[in-house]
């Protein structure tokens, strides 16, 4: 961001604020890619401070899709951006995260970042495929073995999973005394399927 500020010869003051040409030029490309005009994509605050934007999970799906279709097309931009990112999935999700182990399992196939508030992005590369899974109530807990379920439900899990991976399919609950008192975990039934 200040990087763009600096080519562009904006101010590098407040670049990470609502209202900063960064920021503006940010919203208008992201509501681009996901089909939206700029006025309708909903501007808060990330955690880090900097703006983050809303968009429908429709829309982030869609914007995932167009990025690796313009990737495997050869469109120079995406294509740099989803090589960088599944080349080196360590400087997307740090050590031992989801993003990390997940992109690395599949070998430059899965582009992902986990959002906030229970928000997951995923692009099949391959195939175009955009993905958003969102924990309705925010919480991680449940975030990890959804996006799996997602991957399981398109036959995208690898047959043979990966430990580093496989531990995130299931996940134990413990209470303050740190035992185990139930977990979370893909379950058997088709993901949309009636309870």
């Amino acid at each position: 961001m200040l990087a763009r500020a600096t080519l562009h010869r904006w101010p590098t003051e407040g670049y990470e604020r609502a209202g900063h040409l960064v920021q503006d030029a940010a919203r208008d490309t992201v509501a681009a890619w996901a089909g939206l005009a700029p006025d309708v994509v909903h501007v808060g605050v990330d955690g880090c401070g900097v703006t983050v934007f809303a968009l429908p999970l429709a829309n982030m799906a869609l914007s995932y899709a167009r990025l690796a279709a313009a990737a495997n097309r050869g469109d120079e931009g995406p294509a740099r951006v989803v090589n960088a990112m599944t080349s080196n999935p360590f400087l997307v999700g740090g050590s031992d995260r989801f993003d990390t182990v997940l992109m690395e399992a599949y070998d430059g196939r899965v582009l992902c970042k986990v959002g906030a508030e229970g928000v997951h992005t995923l692009a099949l590369v391959d195939r175009e495929i955009g993905i958003a899974v969102k924990v309705e109530d925010g919480a991680p807990r449940a975030q990890h073995p959804a996006v799996l379920a997602v991957l399981a439900a398109l036959g995208e899990l690898p047959h043979e999973m990966p430990d580093s991976l496989r531990e995130f399919t299931n996940r134990p609950i413990r209470n303050t005394r740190n035992d185990s008192v139930g977990e979370i975990r893909i379950g058997a039934e088709r993901v949309g399927a009636r309870a």
